[in-house]
């Protein structure tokens, strides 16, 4: 059994690896052939790489990362559902305190700052 499972795992690696040389050789493929038929109109070019972009993605999704992606995607939107999110008016609320800490901040740095170049032109004699 347990030669089964290794054996299992080392075929999907080899899928995977081949998967995703696939996915790469199919990519540079892609570029190359963007940039050499310049020609043809953009939008067609675009939607190429649409066709393209989209099949690439569908064959990712069948690799082990693949996978785990989509899982993680999954678990991800089940934690938005759970987040508690603030009111129109506890967003206006903590902005506007946030804009009055920023501006207190500010202010107090420009005093500190103002203060030390007073002293500093003082003690070196600069101050006409």
């Amino acid at each position: 059994m347990f030669a089964m499972s290794v054996n299992g795992e080392a075929n999907s690696g080899k899928r995977n690896g081949m998967l995703w040389a696939f996915i790469t050789l199919v990519f540079v493929a892609a570029l190359v052939a963007n940039y050499y038929f310049t020609s043809i109109a953009t939008p067609i070019r675009i939607i190429a790489w649409i066709v393209i972009f989209g099949g690439l993605l569908g064959l990712a999704v069948l690799t082990d990362q693949g996978r785990i992606a989509i899982r993680f995607i999954g678990e991800a939107k089940i934690e938005l559902r759970k987040v508690f999110w603030p009111t129109k008016q506890e967003t206006i609320q903590t902005t506007v305190i946030v804009m009055a800490m920023v501006l207190v901040t500010a202010l107090l740095l420009w005093g500190v700052d103002a203060f030390m170049l007073w002293i500093i032109s003082w003690l070196t004699g600069q101050r006409g």
